[in-house]
């Protein structure tokens, strides 16, 4: 500290700056070092209780942040209590359920884990349920159409189209072993129509045994008549008693990324060849605010005319792009070079 006169007189003090940042600073290393040993290696003692600190105010800033910022309808709407998936998925590599080596791969080009997914032909394979697939089918196209603001008779509903199984070509699924259910139990009597969480099971390993327990649920299959009256009520009021079959997360993929790199591809607006078109072309006007975010395009031809969206992925995804063997060619020669080392 010898210096710290000649250059205050040379450059004068600096500008928002004194002592006390470093005797602040001192002071808490003075906490730090009562509460070690006070033998040896209390310096890596001292460097945990201040990581710890510097912990702690970070996660206060950032609950802060997070209490401070506007909440929207969507976020309130995520916290309503709703039927869900109560744990992980369930391992399906332990319980040994088929998984085709072409199946794996793509699964890992799309960062999804092995060992909870699969696909929709291994699973019907592995579980042996009637009509899986049928099933899984139609709710996958109705969930498709219901997103697209298509709706459908209701006489239509569970109606199976020719080769709707199609759909499920690059559809991955996932179990559960359960999931929660909010009910009325009435036994607080200052809150009667108080929720209760309850729990509904589907496991395929029961309390680790090789037997199913599927336990039994009301459905809200249809809207609730409004014919009825309270005079007359509606027995069931729209819903159906079933049981459990399998408690399932689907990932719909089919036709939407590229099965290798997992990107989006585009092409250029065509351009209208009428002189007195009656729809607009790509000139169009937005609001500022709707505008998301940035995208970056990647060529994948001479024409200039149809384009990747770029998803970020790693380096040997994205070089799949200009050589489609990329991957097969450096899995080979990671095997001859394993083999060499052997």
């Amino acid at each position: 500290m010898s210096h710290y006169v000649d250059f205050i007189c040379l450059y004068e003090s600096a500008q928002g700056f004194d002592t006390s940042y470093s005797e602040a600073a001192h002071k808490s290393l003075k906490d730090f070092f009562r509460r070690t040993n006070k033998r040896s290696e209390f310096e890596v003692q001292i460097l945990h209780y201040n990581t710890r600190q510097q912990n702690m105010v970070a996660m206060g800033d950032v609950l802060l942040f997070t209490q401070s910022q506007p909440r929207s309808q969507a976020d309130v709407d995520s916290e309503v209590q709703v039927t869900k998936p109560t744990r992980d998925p369930v391992n399906l590599t332990k319980l040994r359920f088929p998984c085709g080596k072409h199946s794996e791969a793509e699964m890992l080009v799309r960062w999804m884990k092995v060992k909870y997914w699969r696909t929709a032909r291994d699973m019907d394979a592995a579980v042996g349920i009637p009509c899986f697939l049928d099933a899984l089918a139609v709710f996958v196209w109705e969930s498709r159409r219901k997103k697209a603001g298509v709706a459908t008779a209701p006489h239509l509903i569970d109606h199976l189209e020719p080769n709707v199984a199609g759909c499920l070509k690059n559809c991955y699924v996932s179990l559960h072993n359960s999931m929660s259910c909010w009910e009325r139990d009435g036994k607080d009597n200052n809150a009667s129509k108080k929720l209760v969480e309850r729990h509904a099971y589907c496991s395929p390993r029961w309390q680790r045994r090789n037997c199913w327990r599927r336990d039994c649920v009301w459905v809200q299959e249809h809207a609730s008549d409004p014919t009825f009256t309270k005079d007359c009520p509606e027995a069931l009021s729209g819903r159906l008693l079933g049981r459990l079959q399998l408690i399932v997360t689907v990932v719909d993929v089919t036709k939407r990324v590229h099965a290798t790199h997992g990107m989006f591809k585009v092409e250029r607006w065509p351009v209208a060849a009428s002189r007195h078109p009656c729809n607009l072309g790509s000139t169009r006007f937005y609001e500022i605010p709707i505008i998301i975010s940035c995208a970056h395009l990647v060529l994948t031809d001479d024409s200039a005319s149809k384009f990747y969206v770029n998803s970020w992925v790693n380096w040997e995804a994205y070089n799949s792009i200009y050589d489609p063997g990329f991957l097969e060619n450096n899995r080979r020669a990671a095997i001859n070079l394993a083999k060499t080392f052997r």
